[in-house]
């Protein structure tokens, strides 16, 4: 296993644009390089999150630098925070692609419908971000956390739902929901991972799986194209107020 790490890492060194950047960004393409064959190749493996390879590429991009004369003033501390940084951002990325996946296959399973949905979701959650984002100084966290999930869920959905046959039965207000509550907690309750950004959460943390805007949010969209909302969960556990006390607390 260590010669074929090894392999991507070399591959990744000889880019030829590489001795043409400056030297932040020579590792942080080194990096990117050195994991997209990385991940590729070992993304479904059990030990993919488990290894943490943040020291070996500083290593190797220090390498690279001291090869072609461009060792930064702060030396291989620099290195190592520069490609520790753009390491950890990769791994969030890789980690967000399965959770949405396994979010997707958990409720639709595998298969081309799975493969859709999944892809939609991909696609919609960079935009969504971007619409939570706009105006974060009008807005509490919650207001973020909640225009970021309507965002996520109609871009996504409306999409599907124009796209796939029998979409008003295949997505359906409870199926939309299960997938979202998946995609609010993709490891469980007790993984702190989420595919809310965590920028949108600092303060109040992750929001409830069983939160009960994402039945409200599903019933409403749904109603707007297929004229229903569809079947309402009993004992939805709304924890709305809980999230708006911890923001209160982690502002004074």
């Amino acid at each position: 296993m260590t010669r074929r790490i090894t392999k991507y890492f070399l591959k990744a060194a000889q880019a030829a644009e590489m001795s043409m950047l400056p030297w932040d960004a020579a590792i942080r393409l080194f990096v990117e390089q050195s994991m997209q064959s990385y991940s590729a190749a070992c993304g479904d493996k059990l030990w993919f999150f488990e290894l943490d390879l943040a020291g070996a590429l500083a290593a190797g991009g220090w390498e690279i630098l001291k090869a072609s004369g461009a060792e930064p003033r702060g030396g291989f501390r620099e290195v190592e925070r520069v490609a520790a940084a753009k390491y950890e951002e990769l791994m969030d990325d890789v980690l967000l692609d399965k959770a949405m996946y396994d979010s997707t296959s958990a409720v639709f399973g595998e298969g081309p419908l799975c493969t859709k949905i999944y892809r939609s979701l991909y696609t919609a959650h960079g935009p969504a971000h971007v619409s939570a984002c706009a105006d974060s100084g009008q807005r509490r966290e919650l207001e973020r956390v909640e225009v970021f999930l309507q965002s996520w869920m109609e871009r996504s959905m409306n999409r599907l739902w124009q796209s796939i046959d029998g979409a008003e039965r295949l997505l359906c207000v409870d199926s939309v929901v299960r997938l979202f509550q998946n995609l609010v907690a993709p490891f469980g309750e007790d993984h702190p991972f989420s595919c809310v950004p965590a920028a949108l959460t600092q303060s109040i943390g992750r929001p409830p799986r069983n939160w009960a805007f994402l039945r409200q949010t599903a019933g409403k969209l749904h109603q707007a194209v297929w004229g229903c909302t569809g079947a309402v969960a009993k004992d939805v556990w709304d924890e709305t107020s809980v999230l708006l006390q911890r923001e209160a607390r982690a502002k004074k």
